[in-house]
């Protein structure tokens, strides 16, 4: 029987409240010219990163011991570079500076792996930080609370667990999750079978794992020694994990019959095609009291079917054998 997430339906409490520095200002011409040097070798990483090619870099991270969301991120900086990375200009407020460094430091990373030789990367994140910790001394003003309303764009796991797919500031975390078919997927799992338990275990989520797998920057308002006690933050972060798990399930199967055709298949699905037909996660109307689903047993909604949802079963698709020639 799954269990009734009471705040799905309170959207006046569906807040993430977040820590924000109020003040931006304009450094100027000053603080350029005292990083000129610093600013003209991170222009040549950036110029040298655009020219790279995925398939390079992604051979050359699975070559690393890096867990999954490192390797994750990393590829993420290299996808989306070119959006997330742009230009600065002696107009830039210390917002824009400080977060064209906070990419630029991730972007690092993968240069130290393609390019160990190029430059003293553990010099360059330090000059980074330096940066950084000039630009927050400058700031004075008290820290207000940012809030985020939560979409009510909810799911329940395969496990009964609590999703929602518009909470990620970034892409689809279970969508991204998807990497090339000869990926060791089991290995993936063992990884985040773990990370899930520890979440289980410890009743929080550490600091980096919410930038992660939520992709906003700022520190959730209930932290602890870099930890997060939220609540719907803890719960909807192990219904990304539960999610994935299970979706690695299916690629090991497709993987021991050596079917990529259905792999290539599953990878095109729309969100709700691949989240409800083929993870078996069920889709939550909260507005029009509505469950969509391909699960049969009833008695897993009893919960909800006494807060008077209506469960309406679609058809899953069939993960058939490779097609025979």
């Amino acid at each position: 029987m799954y269990k009734y997430y009471h705040y799905i339906e309170n959207e006046q409490h569906l807040f993430l409240n977040l820590k924000r520095d109020d003040v931006r200002f304009v450094p100027g011409i000053s603080f350029y010219n005292k990083y000129e040097n610093m600013f003209k070798k991170l222009g040549k990483i950036k110029k040298m990163f655009d020219m790279l090619d995925e398939h390079i870099v992604w051979e050359k991270l699975k070559e690393t011991f890096l867990e999954w969301e490192e390797r994750g991120d990393l590829i993420d900086e290299y996808v989306n570079s070119k959006e997330i990375i742009g230009d600065l200009s002696i107009t830039s407020d210390n917002g824009e500076i400080d977060y064209y460094l906070f990419r630029m430091k991730n972007l690092i990373k993968v240069f130290a792996i393609i390019y160990p030789n190029l430059e003293n990367y553990e010099e360059l994140e330090k000059e980074i930080n330096n940066m950084q910790k000039e630009l927050k001394r400058k700031i004075t003003s008290k820290t207000d609370i940012q809030d985020i309303k939560i979409p009510t764009d909810w799911y329940l796991t395969k496990n009964g667990m609590i999703y929602n797919n518009s909470l990620e500031k970034k892409t689809s975390k279970i969508r991204r999750n998807i990497y090339t078919f000869d990926c060791d997927y089991s290995k993936e799992k063992e990884i985040l079978i773990k990370k899930l338990e520890k979440i289980k275990n410890n009743g929080c989520v550490e600091h980096k794992d919410f930038v992660w797998y939520l992709g906003y920057v700022g520190d959730p308002t209930m932290i602890v020694k870099n930890k997060s006690y939220n609540r719907i933050i803890n719960e909807c972060i192990m219904g990304i994990l539960d999610s994935v798990i299970n979706m690695y399930d299916i690629f090991e199967t497709l993987q021991k019959e050596n079917n990529e055709e259905m792999y290539n298949k599953l990878y095109n699905l729309s969100d709700d095609e691949l989240y409800i037909k083929v993870l078996q996660m069920s889709k939550i109307d909260v507005n029009n009291k509505r469950i969509y689903t391909i699960n049969p047993n009833l008695f897993d909604f009893v919960n909800y079917i006494e807060k008077d949802y209506v469960v309406k079963q679609l058809e899953p698709v069939k993960i058939k054998e490779k097609t025979r020639i």
